[in-house]
This record gives structure tokens, sequence and C-alpha cells, in this order.
């Protein structure tokens, strides 16, 4: 008798045990929706149109109103949280945007692709892709800026036709009979770099001589102007045309985004290696 109570007490403690397992996986459970309902979702990748992978200014913007005596199609959009910038435009965080696009709604939180433009002391922008969301996480937000610098590379790789990670050996000027007279003289000087790491274009020998602008001048301060030791990348081209017909068939680094550091070269490396080279 007392084997079979001993057997019905412990049936009833792990009945108890287990009721109680259910109730806390079930109250996890419900906890993990709510933060994701409440934070967005769980999949920190985002998806863009094609037509709007080159918006030039992406941001979290709150709709105000329709835009007094303006088309049906423009919206006063408030500026709550800039994710994405590009251009000489200050930020506009806490301003209004006027946005112009087809079937804009009349309120409401997006994230707003845009392609701005300046129209007296407002940014006037055309929508190019709007995604009702409260917010993109901060990986998302690497995402994107990560996939707005990779395209913008990617212009400057399919322009190169050398590209090399080296080390700054030494500059010179330039000696020629044919220098330029001109108040916007580029001032070409050599550089020689020794090649640590080839990635694009045949390179003879270990050292690479090319030509850069090291004017100051208003037509050639975006120009890249290699310093001695750095260690960069080059994207290099073949002479330098619309600027000097003597150049042709001599490397080149003239193009402002042409000389790159940091996480840029781990970008055009990701390339390259994806076939985006021409």
């Amino acid at each position: 008798m007392s084997i079979n109570v001993t057997l019905v007490e412990r049936r009833k403690t792990l009945d108890h045990s287990s009721m109680r397992s259910l109730k806390i996986t079930v109250l996890c459970v419900c906890v993990i929706i709510l933060t994701s309902y409440a934070c967005g979702p769980i999949s920190d990748s985002i998806s863009i149109p094609t037509n709007a992978k080159e918006a030039s200014l992406v941001f979290l913007g709150t709709i105000v109103k329709p835009v007094d005596g303006g088309t049906k199609d423009a919206r006063a959009v408030r500026v709550d949280r800039v994710y994405f910038q590009r251009g000489m435009f200050d930020d506009p965080t806490g301003s209004e945007v006027i946005v112009v696009g087809k079937d804009l709604p009349a309120s409401g939180l997006y994230v707003f692709h845009v392609e701005p433009s300046q129209f007296g002391a407002r940014i006037q922008a055309e929508l190019k892709y709007a995604e009702p969301r409260k917010s993109y996480t901060e990986d998302e937000v690497k995402q994107l800026r990560h996939a707005k610098r990779k395209l913008e590379l990617l212009k400057r790789v399919k322009g190169a036709d050398l590209i090399f990670v080296g080390l700054v050996e030494s500059t010179r000027p330039r000696q020629s009979e044919k220098r330029t007279e001109s108040e916007h003289d580029p001032i070409f000087t050599w550089a020689t770099a020794k090649v640590g790491e080839s990635l694009l274009g045949r390179v003879d020998g270990t050292n690479v001589e090319f030509l850069f602008a090291a004017s100051d001048d208003v037509h050639w301060w975006r120009s890249p102007k290699p310093q001695k030791d750095a260690n960069v990348m080059f994207l290099l081209r073949k002479g330098a045309e619309g600027v000097d017909q003597s150049l042709a068939g001599i490397w080149t680094l003239l193009h402002e985004g042409d000389l790159l550091e940091g996480e840029d070269i781990n970008i055009v490396r990701e390339i390259v290696s994806e076939g985006g080279a021409k």
C-alpha cells in the first residue's frame, strides 16, 4: 500500500513539474513574439528596389501634412533620423523635407529613399521608395551603408585599368618640356609604389610608377595626393583622356575616389572576387 502511494505522489510531482515547464516555455515564446513585434523583424536583411539603390538620402520620417497649394503627390515629412546621406546638404534631422511621389499616404512613419534637391530654404526630394516601418536596426543601417558604398566603389573599379594595394616609396616632380602654362596647372608629379597585393591588371616587377596632380587649384584639389609611406589601394588608369594627350600610355591617378584606405579596400576586394571588375 505504501509503495502505491509513493508512486502516485511521484507521478503527481512529475505532472506538476511538466506543467510548470510547459508554462515557462509558452511564456518565453510569447515574450519573443512580443519583442519581435515591438522591435521589428528578427532578420536584419533589407531589400531595396533597384530604382532606389542609388538614392542619395535615406531617412526615417513622419508624414506631417500635404503641402499647401502644392501637388496632391507632395507631402511635408519631418526627418526623424538620417540613415544615409551623400552630397553637399546639411544634416536635415529635425527639419521638414518636401517629398514628391505617387501614392503617398496622408500620414504615418516610413523609411524614405529619396533624391534631394534644394529649392530656396527647403529641400525637395523625389521619392524612390518608401517602406512603412518604425526604424532600421543598427545592423540594417550597417548593411545599407555598406551596400551604398559598394555601389559607389563598383563604378570606380569599372573605370580602372590597374588595381593594387601598395606602399608609396617616393614622389618627385615631373621633368617635362611640355609643362602646362595655365593658372589651373595640375603640377603632374611622379609617385613610385611598391606592390603588395595585385587585384586587377598586369604589374611588371614589384614597383609601379604613376602620375598624380599635386596642385591644390580648384580644378584639382579633390584629385588624390598620395603621401610617402602611405599603404593604400590605387585604382590607376592609362593616360589622362581630356586632360593631357601626352600622358597616353602612362599610369595616372587623377580621379577623386581612386585612392582608397580602410574598409574601402575590403569592399573593393569583395567586388573583384565577385567579378565586378572589367
